[in-house]
């Protein structure tokens, strides 16, 4: 099984916070095999029809649509017509948040990032405002001659684009949480925390005495920002986990199982197929296999 982690190349001495590019195919096949990266990632159609399969769901990309992908979302692409070609965008989340934000910023960005069930992945062209195709193909424009001061031009635009997708996503009922300045820090501090030590099991009251917070207080002030509970939360990091090495190593699943801590591969199986709707071997093959149906 072909795979691969995507990673920032770097340009001279430092590494490029965005990437734009071409990708296209003569004939139905895989354009590209499942895989991850650090980054947001965006497609544009500009030629033919492709199926995306992210998780469990399967996806159409026509021409002129743009397809979302967050920062370590499991995809692969399967081109379906007799030529297909697509813009890639990357960039990278430090693009998006400079050391100094505002606290509306924070919350923002607190509500958006750590929701992803609510997210949009195909924005079809019909939804698309004509600013949209002219800010991606002015950004690929701009990286592939790399006038001066490109990267000035490019960051402007990724920032109009990216608020365009948030103001077209619909975020958690309630919209962004109610936090002061000290508790979004310390939202800030423990998600950090949790992505720093995962998957090591990681436990409520760890991560509360990281912070400075008490268990019932900490665990109040969690669920109340992410709007799932703390375990609901490392389960679902788990399973992004076992979604990842299913696709992309040939460790069996009793290792996965072991890997991302889980008890027994009974428990994993029953909680992976609660929250996946297949099996973990299912899902496997649907990785290994080509691309077939869409939802969109």
């Amino acid at each position: 099984m072909q795979f691969r982690e995507e990673k920032r190349q770097p340009y001279g001495s430092f590494q490029h916070l965005f990437e734009a590019m071409i990708c296209q195919r003569q004939g139905p096949g895989r354009m590209a095999h499942p895989h991850y990266q650090q980054t947001y990632e965006i497609l544009y159609g500009l030629e033919g029809c492709c199926n995306v399969l992210l998780g469990t769901q399967t996806h159409v990309l026509h021409e002129g649509d743009m397809a979302l992908f967050d920062p370590m979302e499991l995809h692969c692409v399967d081109a379906t017509s007799s030529f297909c070609k697509y813009v890639v965008l990357k960039f990278a989340k430090e693009l998006l948040c400079p050391g100094e934000r505002s606290m509306d910023e924070a919350r923002l960005f607190l509500a958006y990032e750590n929701c992803p069930d609510v997210h949009r992945k195909i924005f079809p062209k019909e939804m698309l405002s004509g600013e949209i195709p002219t800010l991606i193909l002015r950004m690929l424009k701009s990286f592939q001659e790399m006038p001066l001061g490109f990267e000035l031009s490019i960051r402007g635009d990724i920032a109009r684009l990216f608020v365009w997708i948030l103001r077209n996503t619909p975020l958690p009922e309630g919209g962004a949480p109610s936090l002061n300045a000290e508790d979004t820090r310390r939202m800030h501090q423990a998600l950090e925390y949790i992505r720093g030590n995962f998957p090591l099991n990681v436990s409520l009251l760890e991560v509360a005495e990281h912070c400075g917070m008490g268990y019932s207080g900490f665990s109040r002030l969690f669920a109340r920002t992410m709007r799932i509970s703390f375990p609901d939360y490392i389960l679902r990091r788990r399973l992004e986990y076992a979604d990842f090495l299913l696709a992309t190593t040939e460790k069996s699943v009793t290792e996965i199982a072991m890997e991302t801590g889980f008890s027994s591969i009974s428990y994993f199986i029953l909680r992976f197929r609660q929250q996946r709707g297949i099996t973990p071997a299912r899902f496997r093959r649907r990785f290994s296999a080509p691309i077939h149906g869409g939802t969109d």
